[in-house]
């Protein structure tokens, strides 16, 4: 329904950022199939349903441009705040990603994830104190965490019309926690 008032009262949708996410600090072995569940209803079943939703007006008129937010934890399997679930989740964002472009980049369609490190965010159970982040930067290359603007920036490319040849990518944005 957004969607719909979204497509009846504005320009055509070329960009997609798929952003929401929650995270799960639930060790694998506490963890529900009803807390599972809710993170890949989240986490992956949110960014199926949205981006099936727009992608017949981006294929019409051959153009689009979707981004998803996966994370380090999908790539090092957890090892940040959140455990199994949420990695898993984030895991299949970057497969999700990869077969999506390679069946919509015939019809001008561009599909990037990026897989942040530690940010400045929330999903850490609540805002980051200056004692968190000062322990969270340990071993991060750039000595901190980053924050939601460095990653905005790198959605905003993605989205733009300047990055039209970029598609089945996955882009690090960890302040070289990550070294892939």
């Amino acid at each position: 329904r957004a969607i719909t008032e979204i497509e009846e009262s504005m320009p055509p949708i070329v960009a997609l950022a798929n952003l929401a996410g929650i995270s799960s600090p639930t060790p694998f072995m506490e963890t529900t199939v009803a807390e599972w569940d809710k993170v890949f209803a989240i986490n992956m079943r949110g960014t199926f349903v949205v981006s099936q939703r727009v992608l017949k007006g981006m294929i019409e008129r051959k153009l689009g441009r979707i981004v998803s937010i996966s994370s380090i934890s999908a790539q090092r399997g957890g090892g940040t705040y959140s455990k199994v679930a949420y990695s898993a989740s984030k895991a299949g964002i970057i497969g999700f990603t990869r077969a999506l472009a390679r069946e919509v980049g015939e019809f001008g369609v561009t599909v990037n994830a990026i897989a942040p490190g530690p940010i400045d965010t929330d999903i850490m159970g609540g805002t980051l104190t200056e004692e968190r982040k000062a322990q969270m930067s340990e071993g991060i290359m750039m000595g901190r965490v980053g924050t939601r603007e460095e990653v905005a920036a790198l959605i905003s490319f993605l989205l733009g019309a300047d990055s039209g040849y970029i598609t089945a990518a996955t882009y690090d944005i960890n302040g070289g926690l990550q070294v892939s």
